[in-house]
């Protein structure tokens, strides 16, 4: 089904997605869907450095100029690559050489979303299916977007012995976003 809707992205994470592309997962909470994931497929990852002068034995990458100078004005390259095994043999090379690489400890799924000006809140479009109480969205179109939801929170206080090996109680309290609730869990003989 095709949905258009905003939501607040919570989390992400870098992916192999098929046969070692890589690809980004995002979880978030939309006010009109609830709990969503995103999947984006066939992302590129990017580091940056100056000339690689071999890559024998190196997996597949593309190297472009950049318009990206280091301080003392050399210029660097942008490398991209489809898989993190291409990213880990590229920056070992550069390691193995004494070449300093830049920007490999961005994550790839937070430079995505960085260079489409995302900070949390997005607007997506595309088709989805409904898994496990979210709807699951794959390669929609995505943009900024200033979104207001209501989140689930929920504190949780345990209580144990300092010096003995026993819990005493858990306290549970959860609000938002549905009923609130409060449940205190108790051992006793």
């Amino acid at each position: 089904m095709s949905y258009a809707a905003s939501a607040f992205l919570l989390t992400g994470e870098t992916i192999d997605v098929t046969a070692g592309r890589m690809g980004f997962r995002y979880f978030g909470r939309s006010p009109e869907l609830g709990p969503i994931e995103i999947l984006i497929t066939d992302v590129p990852g990017i580091v940056f450095s100056g000339d690689l002068e071999s890559s024998d034995g190196l997996p597949d990458y593309d190297q472009k100029s950049s318009p990206l100078k280091k301080v003392n004005g050399e210029n660097l390259n942008a490398y991209t690559f489809k898989t993190r095994n291409a990213q880990h043999g590229l920056i070992n090379a550069f390691k193995e050489k004494g070449q300093e690489v830049f920007e490999s400890d961005i994550k790839h799924h937070e430079r995505f979303l960085m260079e489409l000006g995302i900070r949390g809140g997005i607007w997506l479009e595309g088709d989805a299916k409904v898994k496990d109480g979210r709807a699951v969205f794959k390669n929609p179109r995505i943009k900024p977007y200033e979104v207001k939801t209501d989140f689930r929170i929920a504190s949780i206080d345990i209580e144990n012995g300092v010096n003995i090996d026993s819990l005493f109680s858990i306290a549970i309290h959860m609000k938002g976003c549905g009923p609130e609730r409060k449940k205190v869990l108790m051992l006793d003989d």
